[in-house]
């Protein structure tokens, strides 16, 4: 079995990640974005970086202002949220359940509650005649 060549490990910068090949032969990655380890946020040509775990949508009413949405919605429990743009997207979300679904009607707790009480008496009379001497 040939040996292997060591190679220089050298440090790479923020977003650029790192690919390795692990001592059993399989590789490994791993990228930093989002934060840093200060919580800072990570900046890449001057805009930030995007951490796809926290990405979130909104549903907008289409009179108001996104941006104003955000200031006054968003930004009281999100200071560091912003908007993507080129992500935005303008329609109109049609409710098809709330128009065309008839939604059944349950039976009220007095009928559930008679119920219970008529399988709790089957369940009794089959115990009595399962467990009598």
């Amino acid at each position: 079995m040939a040996k292997k060549k060591a190679v220089k490990k050298t440090r790479r910068a923020n977003n650029e990640g790192s690919i390795f090949q692990r001592s059993d032969g399989r590789w490994g990655g791993a990228l930093t974005m989002g934060y840093d380890e200060n919580g800072k946020i990570i900046y890449k040509n001057g805009k930030p970086v995007a951490d796809t775990a926290l990405r979130d949508s909104e549903l907008v009413p289409m009179k108001i202002d996104i941006d104003e949405y955000l200031q006054k919605e968003i930004k009281p429990y999100e200071p560091d949220a912003w908007i993507d743009k080129k992500k935005t997207k303008t329609g109109y979300e049609i409710p098809m359940i709330r128009y065309f679904y008839n939604f059944p009607q349950f039976k009220g707790h007095d009928e559930l509650f008679e119920e219970l009480k008529n399988i709790e008496a089957t369940i009794q009379k089959s115990m009595k005649i399962l467990f009598e001497d």
